[in-house]
């Protein structure tokens, strides 16, 4: 299992698509960088600050926060580069997530065949694969998920409780598993007394308030607010009338949803609950991954053809695995009907059953694995993009800028990691004042004067800035230009992390007119 994994790892950071080892030593998306911030600040602090000395609540993975650090000081010891250790535990993250789905399906069906389809699913899905080197914490979430419906299906309550704990130290909304699974566990009891409520309940609901009192604490502490910042930076109720489009957009993405197969499988898995003898456990497979994607439909703006980039269907990928074992599921039952004997010794539905479970096997397997050398290619020029811009900006902001400086930025991951500047983010993701009290700063009504009196007051020299995310400000305000320089652009050519026409393959330097005197001038 593990050796699969690593071979689909190489096969991702060995991609040399744009002529460069960007996909060895980069990463697909800045989120990874920021993350890579606070890991690297809790190697060397003991803390997670954004900037030395500032405590924030930027990233919305503290588990992965956790494994990041062990990757600096890993690095430390065996000089190693954090990059590669995080793309290990990335890997090493999706091979337990495989792990889980082959021995959740086996508990479920005691078949082999439909075992090895579900560890097969899972392994060869792109997105899974592409997450595992992403340096993002995809395939963290996705292994404590699983292990907690593995958890659940062998009745290990409080084990089932600790991994959904985890699973919301790695991505907040899966607290809905504690939500799913405490109803199933009420549920799979016969008139259950106020006793046996409070012994189903208390497991699994225990773990889960304790890690989220340890982390809302933390956060209330740090930036005054008890969720983390890109909660009330991205949450958004938005339009529910766009929830249909969205989950049809999120289901026919699924390589194993190419020809709708997966969707039959699902619909089989459904019919298979009567054949099997824990069908509370089955239903729940299939109602988590249908939770958590209608949750975020509901919770965030995805804009049509979302499916297409990593940085937005990310947030999908870790009900896949998922998606895999019910798809396993339902594979088990015309499997069933190929073995299935009468009384009298004769086989029914014998020739039909094998016939329908190798065509629906095949025609999922097939786009799945076909789409990898695909993905791979993409992952390469996803990082080549970030080493374009985003690393090459943190570069040159660390030998470009006054050291005593600070810069204001809107990308803030890579440019922090490698520019080694005080970094102001002006998305209130990592500077958490600017989502209560985005006046001062000056963006949102496109006033330059303002922007200026508030770099400054924070002795900022210089804005780094996607031009289309601030149209008012830099095209239209009569004082722009009087007030800032432009000093120099970083593009990338061929920009596939989100659509090239959306301007955002560029960042634009501009230098804050007479920064070069002392901070606070």
């Amino acid at each position: 299992m593990l050796g699969f994994h690593v071979a689909l790892a190489l096969l991702f950071v060995a991609n040399r698509a744009p002529g460069t080892a960007a996909a060895a030593t980069g990463f697909p998306l800045d989120d990874a960088w920021i993350h890579m911030v606070y890991g690297r600040s809790v190697a060397e602090h003991g803390l997670p600050y954004y900037n030395p000395g500032d405590a924030e609540a930027g990233f919305t993975s503290p588990l992965w926060v956790v494994a990041l650090t062990l990757a600096h000081l890993l690095g430390a010891i065996f000089s190693a580069g954090p990059v590669a250790l995080a793309k290990i535990a990335g890997t090493l993250c999706g091979a337990a997530t495989t792990l889980g789905v082959l021995l959740l399906v086996w508990r479920l069906t005691q078949s082999r065949v439909a075992t090895a389809f579900a560890a097969l699913l899972a392994a060869l899905c792109p997105i899974g694969a592409f997450a595992q080197v992403s340096g993002m914490e995809v395939t963290l979430c996705s292994a404590m998920a699983v292990w907690a419906l593995v958890a659940y299906a062998h009745g290990r309550l409080w084990w089932t409780g600790t991994f959904v704990a985890l699973a919301y130290l790695s991505r907040p909304e899966l607290a809905l598993l504690a939500i799913v699974l405490t109803a199933a566990a009420l549920c799979a009891r016969a008139r259950p007394t106020a006793r046996d409520k409070m012994r189903a309940a208390v497991p699994l609901v225990a773990p889960v308030a304790a890690a989220g009192s340890l982390w809302a604490l933390y956060c209330w502490l740090a930036v005054g607010r008890p969720l983390p910042n890109t909660f009330y930076a991205k949450f958004d109720m938005g339009d529910a009338t766009r929830i249909p489009s969205v989950l049809g957009e999120a289901l026919l993405a699924v390589p194993a949803n190419a020809w709708l197969a997966g969707i039959v499988l699902m619909a089989l898995a459904v019919a298979h609950l009567y054949w099997l003898r824990d069908r509370v456990t089955a239903t729940v497979l299939l109602i988590v991954p249908a939770a958590l994607l209608f949750a975020l439909a509901r919770t965030r703006t995805f804009p049509p053809g979302f499916a297409d980039y990593f940085a937005f269907y990310r947030y999908f990928a870790p009900v896949l695995p998922m998606m895999s074992a019910a798809m396993a599921i339902g594979l088990a039952l015309p499997l069933r009907w190929a073995t299935h004997e009468t009384r009298a010794g004769r086989r029914r539905f014998g020739a039909a059953g094998l016939t329908i479970a190798t065509l629906l096997a095949v025609v999922t397997l097939t786009p799945t694995a076909g789409r990898l050398a695909a993905a791979s290619s993409s992952y390469a020029w996803h990082c080549q993009n970030m080493n374009e811009v985003q690393v090459a900006l943190g570069h040159w902001v660390a030998t470009e800028t006054p050291t005593e400086a600070a810069v204001v930025v809107n990308d803030a991951g890579a440019i922090r990691y490698f520019g080694e500047r005080r970094v102001i983010d002006l998305m209130g993701l990592n500077t958490g004042a600017f989502i209560d009290d985005p006046k001062d700063w000056g963006l949102v009504q496109g006033n330059a004067k303002l922007l200026q009196r508030f770099m400054r007051r924070e002795g900022a020299s210089h804005l780094i800035i996607f031009r289309p995310w601030f149209p008012a400000l830099v095209q239209h305000e009569p004082h722009f230009s009087r007030l800032f320089e432009p000093v120099t652009h970083f593009t990338s050519p061929r920009y596939v992390v989100l659509d090239p026409r959306s301007g955002l393959d560029r960042m634009d330097v501009f230098c804050r007119r007479g920064a070069t005197a002392a901070p606070g001038d």
